[in-house]
């Protein structure tokens, strides 16, 4: 998203910028009503699973590698005494990821009408709510109600013992 700002509107609207941010890595241009615009990316570094009260660690252990089958997500609740985070995993053939299991447009699980998420392809995951559509790439709102919204992205990878974990943050 970018976003185009006059900057005598910048201080008012800064927290709205914030918010709409607030689930991905986003760049906003700032601009000069009084000349051509000068641009200026703003980086914001939201790691919003990170939000979650029960957020687990980096480094947390989930489920080994050869529990996941290609092509299938996978839903977890990991307990702690924090309390529970809902997660869910996909694993296709080239690539592994891991999302809050919440549906942004009105935080229920994707999954919570049924397991069938994941597209043939495996490159979109549906919201069994109200079949919102996400990229499964890029947890980018697709289709349906999931157009301007994003799925909240855990960052995950395989351990030397073969545990799929939470990764550190990059």
């Amino acid at each position: 998203m970018i976003l185009t700002l006059c900057s005598s509107e910048f201080h008012p609207l800064f927290k709205l910028v914030l918010q709409a941010q607030a689930h991905a890595d986003r760049r906003a241009v700032i601009g000069d009503n009084d000349g051509p615009h000068i641009e200026r990316e703003l980086f914001v570094m939201a790691q919003a699973w990170q939000q979650y009260r029960s957020a687990p660690a980096p480094g947390t252990r989930l489920v080994k590698q050869e529990e996941l089958t290609p092509g299938e997500a996978h839903s977890l609740t990991l307990k702690s005494e924090k309390g529970t985070f809902p997660l869910l995993l996909i694993r296709l053939d080239d690539a592994l990821f891991g999302y809050v299991n919440a549906c942004p447009h009105q935080f229920l699980p994707l999954d919570q009408r049924g397991s069938r998420v994941l597209s043939r392809d495996g490159e979109q995951l549906r919201c069994s709510n109200h079949d919102a559509s996400f990229s499964t790439r890029t947890g980018e709102g697709l289709g349906g109600l999931g157009i301007g919204c994003e799925l909240d992205r855990v960052p995950v990878s395989i351990d030397d013992e073969g545990w799929i974990i939470v990764s550190e943050l990059t």
